[in-house]
C-alpha cells in the first residue's frame, strides 16, 4: 500500500502561528468582575468595596492579589483608595444622576 503525503498549503502561503489564548490572571478576573458591577450600577458611586480579605476569600486568592485588583481600579479612577480604609466607588462622570 502506497501512502500519499497529506495535502498542505501551497508553497507561497505562510501558515499563521497558532493562536494561544492566555487565561486571565486571578487579579484580572477580580478587576473584570468589579468593573462590570460598577458600570452596570450594581456598585453605585459612594459604595464601599469588600475588603481585600473578603475579595481574596471569595476568589480563593491571597489578599495581596485582591489588593492588586483594587490598585488597577484606582488607576482607572473607578475607585478611590485611602490607607486603612476600604475602596469607595467613584462617580462615572455624569452617568445616570440627572445633574
Amino acid at each position: 500500500m502506497r501512502h500519499l503525503p497529506l495535502p498542505g498549503p501551497p508553497p507561497d502561503v505562510v501558515a499563521a502561528p497558532a493562536c494561544r489564548v492566555r487565561p486571565l490572571a486571578p487579579y484580572q478576573i477580580i478587576v473584570a468582575e468589579l468593573r462590570a458591577s460598577i458600570h452596570a450600577g450594581v456598585l453605585p458611586a459612594g459604595t464601599t468595596l469588600p475588603t481585600v480579605e473578603q475579595l481574596g476569600a471569595r476568589h480563593h486568592v491571597a489578599p495581596c492579589t485582591a489588593h492588586r485588583a483594587i490598585a488597577v481600579l484606582a488607576k482607572e479612577q473607578l475607585v478611590t483608595v485611602s490607607r486603612g480604609r476600604r475602596a469607595v466607588v467613584n462617580s462615572l462622570g455624569g452617568g445616570n444622576r440627572g445633574d
